[in-house]
């Protein structure tokens, strides 16, 4: 029983580094680049209706799939403050789930925030 204990502890342990090394990337994590993808969302939706008013802002938002999850696999910095991530993005639409994985590179604003570029 103690050799179980022991090893719980050290399993936790292990668990526990990974989340503080994982924490402390400097990359953007998995909410902020949700974050960033539903502000480029938003953005895309806010010049649809600029451009063909609000009925056909309203008609592409229904034809959007619901971001579910990001999980941000590995990035790699291309320049000071940009990252060239790779991001498996979860999402449903009427019902139907599925997960697809594609690189983008994310670049750190002044104010600490992450946008998507190109």
């Amino acid at each position: 029983m103690k050799f179980v204990s022991t090893r719980m502890i050290g399993t936790f342990g292990l668990v526990l580094s990974i989340a503080v090394l994982t924490g402390c990337s400097d990359w953007p994590s998995n909410s902020e680049v949700m974050d960033s993808i539903i502000a480029q969302q938003n953005k895309q939706m806010e010049m649809l209706q600029s451009i063909g008013g609000k009925d056909a802002a309203k008609m592409l938002r229904s034809m959007v799939p619901a971001i579910e999850s990001v999980d941000v696999q590995d990035c790699e910095e291309v320049r000071k403050g940009t990252y060239r991530c790779s991001v498996e993005v979860e999402t449903s639409f009427d019902g139907e789930v599925s997960s697809e994985v594609s690189s983008a590179n994310f670049a750190q604003r002044k104010d600490g925030s992450w946008a998507i570029t190109d």
